[in-house]
């Protein structure tokens, strides 16, 4: 019964995961058009994706390295455990803040050739990046938590990122 429940709060997160699915593909798509799309067109396309990247991954990301990363950490009795996780959300954030100042640079004028370039590498990268680290996730920490905790801490887990997420979403400054 345990592993049925803990499954169950895992598959919760993993359906996190699967609704971000969609939206990150876009990045892809994004960067395949950098030198098709028409300039007013290609502006609003970054300009939802960057958004994505504000409003819904980076709370959720925070959210994971405030609860999920810290309960991981001393599941794993590391202070270092998610490190390479922690990593990884800040080369997004990173990324997301190149793909910011190119998106205020399209709002204005065409870009450069360099600047496209820069448009699909920072694009590409998010995609990528953030493919792995889902999978990560997914096929080695949340398995291991779930092998290490009670149903009623998942739970609480679970409460808690969800709180912390709403509560960075509700920090977040206007474009």
């Amino acid at each position: 019964m345990r592993r049925r429940s803990m499954t169950a709060t895992l598959n919760a997160l993993r359906q996190e995961h699967h609704e971000l699915l969609p939206r990150i593909e876009q990045l892809k798509q994004v960067a395949d058009v950098v030198d098709l799309a028409p300039v007013n067109e290609l502006s609003s396309q970054v300009e939802e994706v960057e958004g994505f990247l504000r409003r819904d991954l980076t709370p959720h990301a925070r959210a994971e390295e405030d609860v999920l990363y810290r309960a991981y950490d001393q599941v794993a009795d590391s202070p270092w455990a998610t490190d390479t996780m922690r990593r990884d959300h800040a080369t997004i954030a990173g990324l997301s803040e190149e793909l910011a100042h190119l998106r205020s640079q399209l709002a204005t004028n065409a870009l450069t050739t360099h600047q496209k370039q820069d448009l699909q590498r920072i694009l590409y990268g998010l995609y990528t990046l953030i493919k792995q680290h889902f999978s990560h996730e997914e096929d080695l920490l949340f398995p291991r938590i779930e092998g290490a905790v009670t149903q009623e801490a998942a739970d609480r887990l679970m409460q808690s990122m969800e709180v912390a997420a709403a509560g960075y979403r509700a920090d977040l400054q206007p474009l």
